[in-house]
């Protein structure tokens, strides 16, 4: 009886094993306009296993002045604290049928904004921080390009575009 019971374990796990698991290629789009002027345009590419999650964090740890302390001495010593800057994009996909999928999407994109060069050193700036996030969750058709989200930043006219396309990967 356990030989029957073992020879039927190896058979499953083989059997699924053998399974190879769904795959798909995520092509991000992320579009900066002014109006009709592209500014700018990035391209970021995941492969993500179906019912998994993807992550992809490119950019840069900036230090930015956060305080100052004496240590005695005529000089002070700046404190730093550092701030991450660029893309970070989270995707869970799951399979919907063979021609859609649901993708849980987070977009986060940050920038440095340096004040104006024309202002004196005694009136200086820090830098602000320039953020543009997006979460969505939402149902798409392979092989054609999405829209995700399109949002309008009234700091600066601008607007910023996510788009996607996915494709199995064979």
């Amino acid at each position: 009886m356990k030989t029957i019971a073992l020879a039927v374990l190896l058979a499953t796990t083989f059997a699924v094993a053998q399974e190879k698991p769904i795959v798909y290629r995520l092509e991000y789009t992320i579009t900066e306009m002014d109006g009709a002027k592209k500014l700018s345009s990035r391209s970021y590419t995941l492969q993500v296993e179906d019912h998994h999650k993807g992550t992809m964090r490119v950019g840069t740890r900036v230090a930015v002045p956060s305080g100052s302390f004496a240590t005695g001495t005529a000089d002070s010593n700046i404190q730093y604290e550092y701030r991450d800057v660029g893309v970070n994009l989270d995707v869970t996909l799951s399979t919907i049928d063979s021609t859609s999928l649901r993708l849980e999407t987070t977009v986060d994109i940050n920038s440095l904004v340096t004040p104006d060069s024309s202002t004196s050193a005694t009136s200086r700036r820090p830098p602000a921080t320039r953020q543009c996030r997006d979460q969505v969750t939402t149902v798409i058709p392979l092989d054609k390009p999405v829209t995700l989200t399109t949002q309008d930043d009234p700091s600066y006219n601008t607007s910023m575009q996510v788009q996607v396309t996915a494709h199995i990967v064979k």
